[in-house]
């Protein structure tokens, strides 16, 4: 489930910042980057359907 899935990479990248990991950090933003273009992508086809 897609909100389930940015959910938890919200808590990975508030965790990392807690922690100031930045690789972390990135890497919890980089999964949220592609999380939404997924989504999005998604909200298209179904759209166009």
């Amino acid at each position: 489930m897609a909100t389930q899935d940015i959910g938890e990479a919200l808590d990975a990248a508030r965790l990392a910042a807690a922690s100031d990991d930045y690789d972390a950090l990135e890497s919890a933003g980089l999964r949220l980057v592609a999380l939404a273009r997924r989504h999005r992508q998604e909200a298209r086809r179904a759209d166009a359907d």
